[in-house]
């Protein structure tokens, strides 16, 4: 099996502009039993000093019941002088998910301070027997 195959790729929040500050929602949330590792990639086009907050997220299904925020998984972006493109990614084992009390679906959140920022999110899964 190649490296590409071994990496799942998932769409988390459609590339979007945000109208105003505040807090965009995924409503995909991914299943992570046969996966051990993974990463949130947000992207953000900002106004100079805006900054975009991706967060990962947790929840015990897939309609995100008990969503709650996977403490300390997180990335700010800032846009640079003029406005500038902008990219950060959480990397996160499965063990960082709350596993004993069913918290097994993996999503992201993204809250922006500026409205008219471009933002949009994704999620890398690496699956389990391929990771040492």
């Amino acid at each position: 099996m190649n490296p590409e195959q071994q990496v799942e790729r998932k769409l988390l929040i459609e590339p979007q502009d945000v109208a105003t500050a505040g807090a965009v929602d995924s409503t995909v949330w991914v299943l992570m039993d046969s996966h051990r590792a993974g990463a949130v990639v947000g992207m953000a086009h900002l106004a100079e000093g805006e900054t975009a907050t991706f967060q990962l997220r947790q929840a015990t299904d897939d309609g995100g019941t008990g969503a709650k925020d996977v403490t300390g998984k997180s990335a700010v972006l800032t846009g640079g002088s003029g406005g500038s493109d902008e990219i950060g990614e959480i990397e996160f084992n499965v063990s960082d998910l709350d596993i004993k009390n069913d918290f097994k679906y993996a999503s992201a959140q993204v809250t922006t301070t500026g409205a008219g920022d471009d933002v949009s999110a994704s999620l890398e899964l690496h699956r389990a027997r391929h990771i040492t």
